[in-house]
This record gives C-alpha cells, structure tokens and sequence, in this order.
C-alpha cells in the first residue's frame, strides 16, 4: 500500500494516529480509500472480487454461521457476509469508514465500531472471526497479539478463524510507515492454536496468505511452524 502519488503525500503524516489514517483514507474516493494508491481502480476491482472468491471459499458455509469481521473498511466483503451468515457482524475503529461502509447493502450485517484489540463482545460469541488485510496495520507487537487474542477470546470452540494478510517469510519485516509482514508462525504463536497455511493468493503485484485455524474445545500443544 505504498503511497505513490504526490497527491496523497499528506497520509505520511498519520504514521502514528491510526484512527486519523483511516479517518482521512475514507475520504479517498473509491476502492484506493483502503487498497493501493498506486493502482487504478479497474485493477483494485479485480483483486476486490478473486480476494472475496477465494476468502468465502476458505469461510465454507455460513448459512448456520454467526461470523465477525474486524476491519469493516468501506465494506468490500460485508454485504456478502450478510447475504450469507446466519448472523453477521463488522467492526471498525473508524467512525468515517463505517460511514462509508453504510452507503453499501449491508444485507443486514450490524455495523459496530471497536478496536480489534478491544472487541465489546461476550466470549465465545462467534463461530467464525475473519480478518482481511488489517493485521498488516498492526505495527506495535503487543496491539498485533492482543488483536488475536481477542479474537480467539471471542470465537466458539470448534470455531474457525481466518486471517487474510500478506506474510514474511522467515522475520517480520516493516514494509512501509504503516504496514508490517509478519510470519505465519507468529500468527500461530499469537492464537495459541495450529493454524495452517493454505496458501498464496497471487495479486497484480503482491500476495496474500489465508492462515485459517480451529478454535479446539481443549487446551493442547501447539508445534511450531518452520
């Protein structure tokens, strides 16, 4: 998501102010507001639909499902969502992306705003938590675990969860003022679960990685990835 254009210079300065990004990046008119600046929007299109084929593949069948996404954005993936789970529920820490998110059909999914960190949800609400290209926006470490943690807090056992995010390799790696890679294992060290990587999908200039995992009813021992 590397800033390309001189017109959006200015997003250098919310490095540190999170909300104030993704605040100023909603009034960023179409798919750019929360994909690449460096694209055109016919190319964002693209990625949008192939990212949501292969995202609702690995979801499998919701129509029994109660599903949380954390990062509503302008709402690439929850009117879907809503049109397929059984309940359906999105939260954003940005006020001004959930008004984006609004002028979409929604097909019923509830709109809610809240930190992934800090989800104002009972445990074990969940039978399904997917995230898309948010936790690359984690640059602190202990926001990035935290993330995670609430959201296996949150998640039913015999739940899934996925995360959607392109991944380094062997080391994290800071790709940008506002975009970190971290490996898969981290991921997995994080939900305290195996969590198996299904593979890469190819984008026009990047890819990304579905980690996906089972929430298990007890307690086990977690091998590590290498």
């Amino acid at each position: 998501m590397a800033v390309e254009s001189q017109t959006y210079a200015y997003l250098f300065d919310f490095a540190e102010d999170p909300i104030g990004l993704w605040d100023a990046r909603a009034k960023i008119p179409g798919l750019k507001s929360v994909m690449s600046l460096g694209k055109s929007e016919q190319v964002l299109e693209n990625e949008t639909q192939i990212t949501r084929d292969r995202l609702f593949l690995e979801l499998g069948d919701l129509t029994t499902k109660s599903v949380l996404e954390i990062g509503t954005g302008i709402g690439r993936f929850t009117g879907d969502l809503g049109n397929r789970a059984s309940r359906a529920v999105s939260v954003d820490f940005s006020r001004k992306m959930l008004e984006r998110a609004t002028q979409t059909n929604l097909n019923g999914a509830l709109l809610l705003q809240a930190a992934g960190q800090n989800l104002p949800f009972r445990d074990e609400s969940f039978s399904t938590v997917f995230e898309s290209t948010v936790l690359i926006h984690a640059l602190d470490d202990d926001i990035f675990k935290r993330f995670i943690e609430e959201s296996m807090r949150v998640l039913k056992p015999g739940g899934q969860i996925v995360f959607c995010d392109p991944i380094a390799q062997k080391e994290s790696v800071q790709k940008h003022p506002y975009l970190k890679y971290r490996t898969a294992s981290e991921y997995q060290s994080a939900a305290g679960i195996v969590i198996e990587d299904r593979g890469a999908l190819q984008l026009s200039t990047n890819s990304v990685n579905f980690l996906v995992g089972i929430k298990p009813s007890e307690p086990r021992q977690i091998p590590t990835i290498k």
